[in-house]
């Protein structure tokens, strides 16, 4: 099973893989997943970059059945694991740029403020 997770762009990708790796060395040593797994979690490395971030992968083998709560396990620990370490997660940001201006009017800022939310809003479905 392979799962991805973005991250900044400015994130060390060895400092993520020694951090998948000793979560597959740590799930190893736990008897309630330990007989599920066939290979360890690891990292796959760099797999993409896209508009957020950039997207890593790990991969783990296990026996039939026993994948979900390895991979609930996973995500749980990775997601501990990077906030110990300081990192998060990527998100979507909204950058704007007003050419020629170091302060924002009121006017200016309500107008990013909505522009930014309406990129931000997801379109209404069709009916």
């Amino acid at each position: 099973m392979k799962l991805q997770f973005t991250v900044p762009f400015d994130t060390d990708p060895e400092k993520v893989r020694r951090i998948f790796k000793k979560i597959g060395q740590e799930m190893l040593e736990n008897p309630d997943l330990a007989d599920g797994i066939i290979e360890p979690f690891k990292s796959e490395g760099v797999k993409d970059f896209n508009d957020t971030g950039m997207v890593v992968r790990g991969k783990f083998k296990f026996r039939p059945s026993t994948q979900f709560p390895i991979r609930k396990e996973i995500y749980r620990r990775v997601q501990q694991e990077f906030a110990a370490q300081g990192i998060a997660f990527a998100r979507k940001e909204v950058r704007v740029t007003v050419n020629g201006a170091t302060i924002l009017t009121p006017e200016q800022t309500a107008g990013v403020a909505a522009a930014a939310a309406e990129a931000a809003t997801p379109p209404k479905p069709v009916v």
